[in-house]
């Protein structure tokens, strides 16, 4: 059963940590004020450099990585209590109606700008969760669906929007072939227990000549993947820890329990494998993989606890995957 879903998935936590009623009132920071009055070469400049030095530091840690010979190695309670006080929790995730609505806005927009064709009215969003993504397509004069395996998430503002939400599994879609323009999916591939088959589907009920624009991560095995920074603020925290170090530690402060099983456990170089088996079906028009380094210093401190539980040293970067699907034959 393929569909349901709580956006990046601090989902169903008992006990929030750090709420912020007004999340979606983001404060302009300094470096926003400063970046227009800087010319454009010296930004390209600092950007070159940035990337530079990251690239550098990547290697160094990858060296370290492939150099280690002790492997599966776990840290202990005492460690998880001090990883815990270094390090901070992020900002909450926002869902107060403001922030749902304006991030809904801001996915229609951004899938919108990513669609080379303008002429598409038939819109379905897979595991929609909210559904506002939908509701705000609705309000572009686009005809929009959505599926979830639940209802419990469905916004009365989407509905009130005219989207068409219902109940549905995503890789059993009671849709005609090549029903919709566009199929998207924003933070669900990364859970969805058999992404072939979903897939499989999000094609079949998209015309020729349509697309299929999947957004998504963070992937199990990068800094967040185990989607529990909201209970648990340390990094990498499923190569870290057991699973029952985990789970004593938040029974311990009135959290409920982490299931990996949430999250399908994919590397990256298996969505690549899905993306191009697509091939004889679908062009890929974009495919982009963003990487997250900012956390490698654990990786640097505790290498034997990676060595040996992830199949690459990449599947450690790589955070977010978006890839844009036309279908075949329009």
């Amino acid at each position: 059963m393929e569909g349901t879903r709580r956006e990046d998935n601090p989902r169903r936590t008992s006990t929030p940590i750090r709420t912020n009623p007004n999340f979606a009132l983001v404060p302009i920071t300094l470096k926003q004020l400063i970046r227009p009055l800087v010319p454009a070469g010296a930004r390209r400049w600092l950007n070159d450099r940035r990337n530079g030095h990251e690239e550098r530091r990547v290697r160094a840690v990858q060296r370290i990585f492939d150099d280690t010979r002790e492997q599966g190695r776990w840290l202990g309670r005492d460690d998880l209590e001090r990883l815990c006080l270094e390090f901070p929790f992020p900002p909450p995730y926002g869902y107060d109606p403001a922030a749902v609505e304006q991030r809904g806005r801001e996915r229609a927009a951004a899938l919108l700008s990513a669609l080379p064709d303008t002429g598409m009215n038939e819109f379905l969003d897979l595991a929609c969760y909210d559904g506002m993504t939908a509701a705000a397509l609705q309000g572009r004069g686009k005809r929009s669906h959505g599926v979830d395996l639940e209802a419990g998430g469905f916004d009365a503002r989407a509905i009130a929007a005219g989207v068409e939400l219902q109940v549905m599994d995503a890789s059993a879609l009671a849709f005609p072939d090549g029903r919709f323009d566009v199929v998207y999916s924003y933070n669900a591939f990364e859970h969805f227990t058999d992404p072939t088959a979903v897939l499989e589907e999000a094609l079949r009920v998209t015309r020729p000549g349509g697309y299929v624009h999947l957004h998504f991560g963070p992937l199990y095995a990068s800094a967040k993947g185990m989607h529990a920074y909201d209970r648990i603020p340390v990094p990498y925290c499923q190569f870290l820890f057991p699973l029952p170090v985990l789970n004593a530690y938040l029974h311990a402060n009135g959290h409920r329990p982490l299931d990996p099983a949430h999250c399908n456990q994919w590397p990256v170089r298996r969505f690549r494998e899905l993306w191009s088996s697509a091939r004889d079906r679908a062009e890929i028009i974009t495919q982009a993989e963003h990487r997250h380094t900012k956390d490698l210093a654990l990786v640097e401190r505790f290498p034997a606890c990676f060595k040996g539980k992830v199949q690459h040293f990449e599947d450690l970067l790589v955070n977010n995957l978006l890839v844009v699907l036309r279908k075949r034959g329009g």
